[in-house]
């Protein structure tokens, strides 16, 4: 069942207090008041909410968004008291795949927010029987996704909210993220320890091997994580760069260690979708 297909399936629309629409349980998506978010309130400002929310009862009363949770937050902004709202019967499952598919192709979806979106929508998907065993195939092929990539955002989904937001930032790259996502949350909370004390300002995908390697190990304490972020990363030392070339990207006078750092993301990209292809 589709988003298109509740509301191709419509017939009645309720008028709702805003005050009796709550958050989704497990909606994987943040509200954030950014620029498109401003643009949002202007458009309702001017046109008013032009498609409806869907939602459901709530055995404790009221209603649970299933879309429009940043229409919600918009309107709350404007200061506007009910909202016409499409009200359907459907399963915890039903709820979930509804809830990631209309948003999860957004132009800004941060890494938490898909790796979150991916795992809630594959679980109902096999509790659905929808897919077999543990088969990424058929997910991949409705969200347009590698197969692979797409397990790797559902191991990402393990990792402690403190730990994934390290990932939007990129002080911990997607690769090393995937591989801390193997750690229990009591590793994963010694781990972040370890950044605060030590202030390791990045963790790339050698010390989270390590880092891993000494979980498996059952050595993973305060004392090893803390000597594993505060080793010095080894790289090639005999590379050396153009500068007219970069130059060329960058523009004359060009930060060096904006530089570099821009160019360990990009590093990170390819590295992360030649891993996805394999």
């Amino acid at each position: 069942m589709s988003y298109e297909d509740i509301l191709g399936q419509t017939t009645q629309i309720k008028k709702v207090p805003l005050t009796e629409l709550y958050e989704f349980t497990k909606h994987p998506y943040q509200v954030r008041e950014d620029r498109e978010f401003e643009e949002l309130v202007q458009s309702i400002k001017e046109h008013g909410v032009l498609t409806p929310w869907v939602a459901r009862e709530r055995a404790e009363g009221g209603y649970e968004l299933i879309s429009g949770h940043r229409r919600k937050r918009a309107c709350e902004k404007l200061g506007l008291k009910t909202i016409s709202v499409i009200v359907k019967g459907l399963s915890d499952d039903e709820a979930a795949i509804l809830v990631v598919d209309p948003n999860v192709q957004r132009r800004k979806v941060f890494t938490s927010e898909k790796a979150k979106a991916y795992a809630l929508k594959y679980e109902a998907m096999r509790h659905q029987g929808r897919i077999g065993g543990s088969s990424l195939e058929a997910m991949g092929e409705l969200m347009g996704e590698n197969a692979k990539k797409i397990r790797r955002y559902i191991w990402l989904s393990r990792l402690k909210d403190e730990l994934l937001e390290k990932v939007d930032t990129r002080q911990v790259p997607f690769v090393a993220g995937v591989e801390l996502s193997f750690l229990s949350p009591g590793q994963q909370e010694i781990v972040m320890g370890a950044i605060d004390k030590t202030g390791c300002g990045r963790i790339d995908r050698q010390k989270a091997l390590k880092l891993k390697d000494a979980a498996n190990k059952n050595v993973l304490d305060e004392k090893t994580a803390e000597e594993i972020l505060l080793v010095k990363t080894t790289f090639v030392r005999d590379i050396s760069l153009d500068t007219k070339k970069l130059e060329g990207y960058l523009g004359e006078g060009f930060d060096k260690g904006n530089a570099i750092k821009l160019i360990f993301e990009l590093l990170d990209k390819w590295k992360e979708e030649t891993e996805s292809r394999s």
